[in-house]
């Protein structure tokens, strides 16, 4: 996954982090790839040490833990080190960003939907309808009607997408204006997509123009971020899978604790 990293010269992790059951990203719960228990004996005592990968399968964290335990002249002794992805600097003002990046940074970091490029934006609304099965294209950035995306539905029928990265809640008006260009351009249904919530008069609005006839969907943040979340690529459902990815990370470790 492009927007996480491993380096031998990041801070070194806390221990909350490396045991983390919760993705510190996203929140979601963490999905264990590997656990690995060697028990090696030594005279007067014994030591386990325990290997734990975890992944998270929103947006694709990751944590491994070591956790090394020694019972020594009966006394107890543990020590727990090992190391987590970090997220990479990215700017989403830059509307040259891939798409498929920016969508895995949004489920790690959804809070920087607000800075995004509006071109960005569209992109990234087209691209998740085009998973869900849409046929979708972007219109022109400028003078485009105020339709931002276009579905091309079965017989012939288009769906008009606005999209709006605003921060402030979306207001009756812009329903209205989307009514408008929806019956302007003939469309024969619209979608609403923003960055933060609807007003209710909003609500009201879309749900006059379904009953005379022409649809419209509203979709605030927290669906539009379950809509990124359905649409997600398959992440690390295997600890080969993850090794192939992100390297030898254990071997890394090895080499940092003995430097």
């Amino acid at each position: 996954m492009a927007i996480w990293e491993y380096k031998d010269d990041t801070p070194e992790p806390t221990k909350d982090a490396v045991r983390s059951e919760q993705c510190i990203f996203c929140e979601s719960p963490m999905h264990k790839i590997l656990e690995n228990e060697e028990r090696p004996f030594f005279q007067g005592g014994k030591c386990w040490e325990t290997t734990f990968v975890k992944t998270c399968p929103v947006c694709g964290w990751w944590n491994l833990c070591v956790d090394e335990v020694a019972a020594w002249n009966l006394k107890r002794y543990e020590n727990i080190y090992g190391a987590h992805a970090h997220l990479k600097n990215f700017d989403l003002s830059d509307s040259s960003q891939p798409v498929e990046e920016v969508r895995s940074y949004l489920l790690a970091k959804y809070n920087e939907r607000f800075t995004m490029h509006p071109r960005l934006f569209e992109e990234t609304v087209a691209s998740v309808f085009r998973d869900l099965g849409f046929s979708a294209r972007v219109t022109a950035y400028q003078n485009d009607g105020g339709i931002d995306v276009v579905l091309d539905g079965p017989d012939d029928k288009l769906i008009g997408i606005q999209v709006k990265r605003y921060k402030n809640r979306i207001e009756v008006e812009h329903v209205r204006a989307l009514t408008g260009a929806l019956f302007i351009g003939g469309f024969t249904k619209g979608i609403f997509v923003t960055t933060p919530s609807f007003q209710s008069g909003a609500s009201k609005a879309a749900k006059i123009s379904t009953t005379r006839g022409l649809p419209i969907e509203l979709i605030d943040a927290h669906k539009f971020f379950d809509a990124l979340k359905i649409t997600k690529r398959a992440g690390y459902t295997s600890y080969e899978d993850w090794k192939e990815a992100v390297g030898d990370i254990e071997r890394r470790l090895i080499e940092h604790w003995m430097s």
